[in-house]
């Protein structure tokens, strides 16, 4: 592989997705973080530290390689272990807010001093179980959407982010720069394998009025591990 900022740049320019200087450099800076916190604490697979740009950065943006977020979203990564997909999601998209939460403490004590090392602006973490955080008020019909990665089955995923969700819109742009635009509330969910089964039990549970499954294929796909190739779009 070329320099890995380097190649994951020439990757996103493929896709449609230009990254600045400062956010090639922000991402390469939160992969040494990554991989130093990953010696005292289980954030990703020591097998797969070797390819954590291929399988947990370029796999984290890869959903804006297809779709495009509402203008300044105010998004929730839920289960978010070592930021993954809430940080590099915000480093790519810097008129975000995030909200990663892990039901982890060490896990976001890590992911917060990192969050304070890259000197990101609206950018918070929790500590908590989805079902638990629920219950706050604030917290509550706040977000726009929730992002996840093989997180739980998506019929768990669904139910846990409806609390947090805002109501829908009535209307709104569909695409922007020929992607088409994910419209909130949403929950999107990076995952792999067989989803007949679960999206079948997603959808007779009916919490989602639709679900969508979007493989993810693109220039550069093929660097990815198998295990996890399709986005699934639950809107409400």
């Amino acid at each position: 592989m070329k320099t890995p900022g380097i190649w994951l740049r020439t990757v996103c320019r493929k896709n449609g997705l230009l990254l600045t200087d400062d956010q090639v450099g922000s991402l390469e800076v939160y992969v040494d973080q990554l991989l130093a916190w990953n010696q005292k604490i289980n954030l990703i697979s020591r097998q797969d530290e070797e390819f954590v740009w291929q399988n947990h950065i370029l796999h984290s943006i890869s959903p804006l390689f297809k779709f495009t977020f509402e203008p300044r979203p105010v998004i929730m990564d839920l289960g978010s272990g070592g930021g993954l997909p809430g940080l590099p999601l915000k480093i790519v998209l810097p008129n975000s807010e995030f909200l990663l939460v892990d039901s982890t403490r060490k896990k976001v004590g890590a992911v917060e001093e990192m969050v304070r090392n890259l000197g990101l602006k609206d950018i918070t973490t929790m500590w908590g179980r989805a079902e638990d955080l629920a219950k706050d008020g604030n917290l509550q019909s706040h977000f726009n959407y929730i992002v996840a990665r093989a997180v739980a089955p998506l019929k768990d995923l669904i139910s846990w982010s409806i609390p947090f969700l805002r109501p829908p819109k009535t209307s709104g742009p569909s695409a922007i720069d020929g992607k088409r635009q994910i419209q909130s509330p949403a929950l999107i969910a990076l995952k792999g394998g067989d989803l007949e089964q679960e999206i079948g039990k997603a959808r007779r549970a009916g919490n989602s009025k639709n679900i969508e499954v979007v493989e993810l294929l693109f220039p550069g796909s093929e660097e990815i591990s198998s295990g996890g190739k399709q986005i699934v779009i639950a809107t409400f």
